[in-house]
């Protein structure tokens, strides 16, 4: 299908508002960091609202903005890891077919977009961190040279400094994993404001679903998570890429396990402070995630919604 002059300038302005917005964090700024986070948001909303193509104008017209405005292998990588998978997201929230019976359109099942978020969230880091040439020892070392340089007064002895390297390693080991959890968690963030957004607009063409009762992850996630955990503690780049794994695959199981907590509160009256106080902890302590994502594995298994929605492939 052809694409309309309006579905192109629509893209076009989708793209320039998503890198004005990745922009933000190079003014500084304490809003700096949100309004970045936001950036795929734009991109979502052009796809919903005004067709898939639309959506790839935009991702692709943002990667060229930000690559012109910084550098080129800049604008790759947020085409990468942003703007490239939110077009791709809504382009799979809008996939419809007739069904069989001549009934409604059947839309593309949420547990499949989550599934495919968890996959492409990994992916991407991984291949991101295999062109940056990744390493433990050197990042490291980096850092730490970085913050002596920047600390008043004389250098610090040399022993100072390996504890210091030894400290920072347990962070840049973990980072894979945590920022993972992050980018499909804001990914997430990101797809449902944009779909609230459309919908008010009255441009939203999917019906609006029970989104508590939709999301799930295939049971055979469980099995994958499991090994790629263990193989996240090596140190060499196995490990590196399997904790970006290990990170996509855990917060969507988390999200699964959310939804479980949603669906199950929903006849009790203390619902809105259960939810309220779970919320408030997991932001500020994040340990909550970690029972979430247990309660999501054993809900992919044993399915507590109790089959009040459609189960992913393979669960």
């Amino acid at each position: 299908m052809p694409i309309t002059v309006s579905q192109a300038l629509m893209g076009l302005a989708g793209g320039v508002v998503s890198a004005l917005l990745f922009a933000a964090i190079l003014g500084g700024g304490a809003l700096g960091a949100p309004l970045l986070l936001l950036s795929p948001l734009p991109i979502v909303i052009v796809s919903l609202g005004w067709g898939s193509l639309s959506g790839v104008i935009a991702a692709v017209a943002a990667a060229a903005i930000v690559g012109g405005m910084t550098a080129p292998q800049l604008g790759f990588g947020f085409l990468l890891l942003s703007a490239g998978p939110a077009a791709w997201y809504g382009h799979l929230l809008g996939l419809a077919r007739p069904r069989e019976d001549g009934g409604a359109l059947e839309w593309y099942p949420l547990s499949r977009v989550l599934a495919s978020m968890v996959a492409i969230t990994a992916a991407t880091l991984v291949i991101a961190g295999w062109l940056i040439g990744l390493d433990v020892d050197e990042m490291s070392a980096s850092i730490v040279d970085t913050i002596r340089a920047m600390a008043p007064g004389e250098t610090d002895p040399l022993p100072e400094r390996e504890l210091m390297i030894e400290t920072t390693r347990v962070y840049v080991r973990i980072m894979p994993v945590t920022t993972a959890m992050l980018w499909l968690s804001v990914m997430g963030f990101n797809i449902w404001l944009a779909a609230k957004v459309v919908k008010v607009s009255g441009r939203l063409q999917r019906p609006w679903e029970d989104i508590a009762n939709a999301v799930a992850l295939p049971a055979s996630f469980v099995p994958v998570f499991a090994a790629a955990a263990l193989a996240a503690f090596s140190d060499s780049p196995l490990g590196l890429a399997a904790g970006s794994v290990t990170g996509a695959i855990g917060m969507g199981f988390a999200l699964q396990g959310l939804a479980v907590v949603h669906v199950l509160t929903r006849p009790m009256a203390i619902r809105p402070m259960l939810l309220g106080l779970l919320y408030a902890f997991t932001f500020a302590f994040s340990l909550p995630l970690l029972v979430l994502a247990l309660a999501g594995m054993i809900d992919a298994v044993k399915d507590f919604r109790q089959g009040s929605r459609p189960r992913a492939a393979g669960g």
